[in-house]
């Protein structure tokens, strides 16, 4: 017997009919669950968060900033900071005074506390304002922490199927290398002696993502990066740690109405010897969960390390070396760069078409593995063009090769 359902529609005009859609749209809407919480709720949360800093005599919040999502129509797409007017070169955005932002109890000893990639004492002030509950100071502050869920959100907590197939992806020679293995956690247990407590571990990656060095500012952590030293200025405000006083968001350029408010997470005037040391595209999915918007660097291996960013008329990627006399790719590297390629493109058809059912990968696990590997075919694609007319036996490399431009896709 076959069972038929009926859904009952009320019998409306197209008027009606429209306002009726948009009212469903409204109820699915204020159901929609982001980190635990709905979209309307987060909204208000986000409100109350900068009138707490504006409450606060020396705290400041420019009055065209304001936080949403960076697609209104899907609160999915993740919320970052915006201008809803212009903004000039040199207006501060906002400004947090010292005893609201989180940082080490003994801020004068943070030096030898603090070690890449984490401090460790703000993430035990972190824990400690956490156990504080509502007697806590930063209450406002830490909604945010209770909303973040720290599932499926690094390569290290992807479930077993999503991080096999993820192994698929890179193999044995690209990065990232020994992804399954939080490098932040090792660091938190045997150099700052903490433990795996569920509490304290979700204190040290939130640290580790959202902490600018070994400070936890308000505002600053909703920034989302994009680096802009290339071809375009996404980058477009710094962080000024006046005096141990306050921290200010300023802008570096004139910001237009509606733009996004980016910040890069490596190549800030604050990175230490990230911009030399080969971290790049895999490094930031490892550490913080996402695959980078261009413009990107890539580090493949000991001696190919490049940038790569469109071209201003949006046409082509250019590729730029980043300093062939330290990094030169050598003739066994433009084999590397063939085979993979060759095994990647074998390898797309079950990656994007039966893999998710057949390694049973959750959604947003499948949905960022295929991002990266789609990166990562483009950076080969383009080292590979870039160094195919190459006579490696020549090591005088003219200055024009430096840089490579070709179609994309």
């Amino acid at each position: 017997m076959r069972l038929l359902l009926f859904f009952a529609l009320p019998v409306v005009s197209c008027l009606s009919l429209g306002k009726w859609f948009s009212a469903q749209k409204e109820r699915i809407m204020d159901k929609i669950i982001n980190g635990g919480v709905k979209v309307k709720d987060m909204d208000q949360q986000h409100r109350d968060l900068i009138e707490w800093i504006r409450s606060h005599p020396e705290g400041f919040v420019h009055e065209h900033l304001e936080i949403r999502a960076s697609n209104p129509e899907d609160p999915a797409s993740g919320y970052g900071l915006f201008v809803k007017d212009k903004v000039t070169e040199g207006e501060v955005l906002y400004s947090v005074p010292w005893d609201l932002i989180l940082k080490p109890k003994d801020f004068e000893k943070y030096e030898s506390d603090h070690i890449p990639l984490l401090s460790c004492g703000t993430i035990r002030a972190l824990i400690h304002e956490v156990k504080l509950g509502d007697k806590s100071n930063f209450g406002h502050y830490l909604k945010d922490f209770h909303n973040w869920k720290r599932e499926h959100n690094l390569l290290s907590d992807w479930s077993e199927t999503g991080q096999n197939l993820f192994g698929l992806i890179v193999g044995d020679e690209l990065p990232p290398f020994k992804f399954r293995r939080s490098k932040v956690l090792q660091k938190w247990v045997d150099y700052c002696g903490g433990t795996d407590d569920p509490l304290e571990e979700k204190a040290a990656l939130f640290v580790a993502t959202r902490a600018e060095d070994y400070f936890l500012i308000p505002l600053f952590e909703l920034v989302n990066h994009r680096n802009g030293n290339m071809n375009h200025k996404h980058t477009n405000k710094r962080v000024d740690v006046v005096n141990f006083e306050k921290a200010d968001g300023v802008a570096t350029r004139d910001i237009a109405a509606g733009e996004e408010i980016y910040y890069t997470y490596y190549m800030c005037d604050m990175c230490g010897n990230f911009r030399t040391n080969g971290y790049g595209v895999a490094d930031v999915l490892q550490n913080f969960g996402f695959v980078e918007s261009m413009p990107q660097r890539w580090y493949l291996g000991e001696s190919t390390f490049f940038d790569l960013d469109y071209t201003k008329d949006g046409q082509q990627l250019e590729l730029r070396w980043f300093d062939l006399h330290q990094y030169m790719p050598t003739e066994d590297d433009r084999l590397m760069f063939a085979e993979e390629l060759k095994r990647l493109y074998e390898l797309e058809d079950f990656l994007k078409r039966e893999s998710k059912v057949l390694y049973s990968v959750p959604e947003q696990e499948h949905q960022m593995a295929c991002r990266y590997y789609d990166a990562l075919v483009q950076a080969l694609k383009s080292a590979a063009h870039a160094t195919a007319e190459w006579k490696f036996e020549d090591y005088g490399i003219p200055q024009d090769e430096l840089l490579f431009t070709a179609p994309f896709g």
